[in-house]
């Protein structure tokens, strides 16, 4: 990704608009062809699919009206006659069937006249023996079919494939148990149908110029063409598929040999057959390729056509960029006063009115930058003015000198070594910021040196978290809040005071809080302070609050104007200065 990112950086944003286009032109036209493409495919084989279902029901539903009917004349077992012949028959008694053997004779011819499909309707006993139109002769009780007709209630008949019969006729065979009181063992009626009645059906049914719908048994092993189809070789292998075995009706896509077939069965409640479509899908190749060329053509000309509009659009587009690009290299010499002359009212025009408005804006931010430099400069200057007052070091002095003079070597030493890192804090090699852990311990070293001079007046508590110590602040704004603490809070009180520092982070921010138990302020003058520190109230005299002025504005100035100094106070009931800094880590 990033080879292709630096490769693509090479070229200019025209040639950059021109392959977007492209790509942005030819990834739908790719999709939606392909999607037509299979849109069209699917459709049509699914139309097939349809169209071949309904030829299959509607195979099944003519072979069941045929069945019904038959199932009907099957009802001549309950003849007076066909009773009365099986009882002599069970008898011996060859007078008396001699007798109803003509009358069923011609009842049989009577029943075949009714449909030109009956080849022969056959009686036969438990025995074996059989009356039928081509006489009396004996049947094989072993066949399937007398196996199937046993296990059957009377109420239902068995269906036999299409076979040769014993008089070289193709036939298949649909029969039923005759079960009587006057007889002690089943007797069989057996109806043969010419398959022409199959050749009928199915003759006519076109799926596509080579596809045709053949039938097989429940097991698949017997199977029944249409006269002018060929067996095809792939018959075994379909067979075989599971979905065919194992469902009564569905549809599937087989290949054999390289090629596809699209196959659809039912297997019928009343024959128990499947009835199998099989459509060859070869034929489905022609429509398939010629929407296949017609959406190539139309994806190659569609992208001629993008290609030249998109360069034509891209000259329009990329004209006011390249006029804003000749007016940024005119301003590379560090003239602030060079400004775009795009006039168009699109985005261009909008981008070249905002980059002349960030001229305008950096113009104001550079003179901006300037002044505040030069205004933090003699704000530091004045603050380290304030630190360093005479009186402050010349008192510190004194006590030192104290100190040595009464043999107080160990103190003295104490005092010139916090002296010494408070003034090495302070300049700090010239830096703005410094890290939280040295402010702590420039302050520290501020409590050293003023609980000597005020004889241990008040306690100090400092309370930070180790996480706050790197991160960074404006150096020497906690020594002008610890000193207003202790002149003006802690210093007033008869009993002894206690100014604390504490500093945590909190929600996203830093906080330092120096707190002191002196005697407080007056609400009044704590707003008054706030608003000074906010800008809402002006002040008349510049000295006036000068050190919690100067730490504020340095904050302000350094960070942002979200960021600062408040008061909370009662009297009585000391005071507290939160300073809330960014997190900022060195």
């Amino acid at each position: 990704m990033r080879k292709w990112l630096k490769w693509i950086d090479r070229y200019s944003i025209r040639t950059k608009m021109i392959v977007c286009f492209l790509a942005l032109s030819l990834i739908p036209l790719l999709i939606l062809g392909y999607l037509s493409y299979q849109y069209y495919i699917n459709d049509l084989q699914n139309s097939i699919n349809v169209y071949t279902n309904e030829v299959i029901e509607r195979v099944d539903k003519n072979i069941e009206t045929y069945i019904l009917d038959i199932e009907n004349i099957l009802e001549i077992y309950d003849d007076y006659y066909t009773i009365q012949y099986l009882r002599l028959n069970e008898a011996g008694d060859i007078d008396g069937i001699q007798k109803y053997t003509v009358r069923l004779w011609e009842t049989i011819e009577l029943i075949r006249n009714m449909k030109s499909d009956l080849v022969d309707i056959r009686i036969i006993s438990h025995t074996g023996e059989t009356i039928s139109a081509q006489g009396v002769y004996w049947s094989d009780m072993n066949d399937p079919f007398f196996t199937n007709m046993r296990k059957i209630d009377e109420a239902q008949f068995a269906v036999k494939s299409p076979y040769m019969d014993m008089f070289n006729r193709n036939v298949f065979s649909i029969g039923k148990k005759i079960l009587s009181p006057s007889l002690s063992e089943p007797a069989y009626l057996i109806i043969d149908i010419d398959v022409n009645l199959l050749n009928r059906i199915v003759n006519d049914i076109k799926l596509g110029e080579k596809g045709y719908v053949y039938f097989t048994d429940r097991t698949g092993e017997e199977e029944f063409f249409p006269e002018d189809t060929s067996h095809p070789m792939f018959i075994k292998e379909l067979m075989n598929n599971d979905r065919l075995l194992n469902s009564d009706k569905g549809s599937f896509e087989e290949a054999v040999k390289g090629k596809h077939y699209l196959v659809n069965f039912k297997q019928s409640e009343i024959t128990g057959w499947n009835i199998i479509g099989v459509t060859y899908a070869d034929e489905l190749n022609e429509d398939i390729n010629k929407i296949r060329q017609i959406t190539l053509i139309i994806a190659v000309g569609s992208l001629l056509l993008v290609v030249l509009i998109s360069v034509y659009l891209t000259n329009i587009l990329t004209n006011p960029i390249r006029d804003l690009r000749r007016t940024i290299k005119r301003f590379a010499d560090n003239n602030l006063a060079i400004r775009a002359q795009v006039k168009t009212n699109d985005e261009m025009g909008q981008l070249a009115n905002s980059f002349n408005e960030l001229m305008n804006r950096i113009q104001w931010l550079v003179q901006k930058t300037m002044d505040d430099q030069v205004k933090i400069r003699k704000i530091e200057m004045k603050a380290l003015q304030e630190l360093i007052k005479p009186h402050f070091v010349y008192n510190t002095l004194d006590s030192i000198i104290g100190l040595l003079e009464q043999e107080r070597i160990e103190e003295a030493l104490d005092l010139i070594e916090a002296l010494g890192m408070f003034f090495r804090t302070s300049l700090s090699h010239g830096k703005d910021v410094i890290l939280i852990g040295a402010e702590i311990e420039h302050i520290r070293n501020y409590f050293t040196i003023q609980k000597f001079r005020f004889f241990n007046k008040f306690d100090t508590k400092v309370e930070v978290d180790e996480e706050i110590l790197n991160y960074e602040t404006v150096k020497l704004i906690l020594q002008p809040l610890v000193e207003n603490a202790i002149y003006h809070g802690v210093r007033r009180m008869k009993a002894k005071g206690l100014i604390e520092i504490k500093g945590k982070e909190k929600e996203g921010v830093v906080v330092l809080e120096v707190r002191d138990n002196g005697v407080g302020m007056s609400v009044e003058k704590v707003n008054h302070i706030n608003n000074v520190l906010t800008g809402i109230e002006k002040i008349e005299d510049e000295n006036e609050y000068f050190g919690i002025r100067n730490v504020n504005e340095r904050i302000k100035l350094t960070y942002g104007m979200e960021y600062g100094i408040y008061f909370k106070s009662k009297p009585d009931a000391g005071t507290s200065v939160t300073i809330i800094l960014p997190i900022v880590k060195i």
